[in-house]
């Protein structure tokens, strides 16, 4: 981990209105980090030596480049992809107990110790610093069948992170089926077969890196 140039800080949304003052001290303040692909953004939310002492106690992070996806946590075995974290998105850890931070691919995030982030607070406007600023994926419990729930989670995510490319929308990221499986609350073959179905039809295209969508997907289904 390493202090973050203060150049990148400026780059952040919820950090824009710091002065050049505030800005210098958060530069020093936050930890800066490189997630690989598949790895939990904050493996370990303390840090002890090894005679088993707190070191750090870590309170925020925030998506400088990336993706990351968030993780409930149902019990020891079950969890639930529920949202998808990207460039500004912030996290308060208290307001998430029990939830894990997976990387989506190569990402880097900055972050923020509890005594740190107690001082953030005085700074920045506290919706800035919520989490609550990314779609939650649509469940069981909204009364949408399996297919509608793919196409909104198709949807919310093409509008927060895609590109317009021609007559489709490119993401910059992938889903595994168990993902959108775990994501949409439907067994894995289900999630198979419908990403099969709609790939079938020239609306889907799911690549190791990255995801098309072709904008019929939704025309298609409002004309029924």
């Amino acid at each position: 981990m390493s202090p973050v140039q203060i150049d990148l800080i400026q780059e952040i949304p919820c950090f824009m209105g710091l002065s050049a003052k505030e800005r210098d001290w958060l530069s020093r303040a936050c930890g800066d980090h490189r997630i690989e692909k598949g790895s939990a953004v904050l493996e370990k939310y303390q840090e002890k030596d090894p005679a088993g002492n707190l070191v750090r106690d870590w309170a925020f992070f925030v998506v400088y480049a990336g993706y990351v996806k968030v993780v409930e946590r149902t019990n020891d075995v079950e969890s639930r992809m529920v949202g998808i974290l990207g460039r500004g998105d912030t996290i308060r850890l208290s307001d998430y107990p029990g939830f894990e931070f997976i990387a989506l691919g190569r990402c880097r995030i900055f972050s923020l110790d509890s005594i740190g982030f107690s001082i953030l607070e005085k700074l920045v406007p506290a919706q800035f610093l919520s989490g609550e600023n990314y779609e939650r994926t649509p469940t069981a419990a909204v009364r949408l069948t399996a297919e509608e729930r793919l196409l909104k989670f198709l949807e919310l995510n093409s509008k927060r992170f895609g590109r317009l490319e021609g007559a489709q929308v490119w993401l910059p990221f992938a889903l595994s089926r168990k993902d959108l499986a775990k994501a949409l609350e439907i067994r894995p073959e289900t999630a198979i077969r419908l990403a099969r179905k709609l790939e079938k039809e020239g609306l889907l295209r799911c690549e190791k890196t990255q995801t098309w969508i072709s904008l019929n997907i939704w025309k298609d289904r409002a004309s029924h």
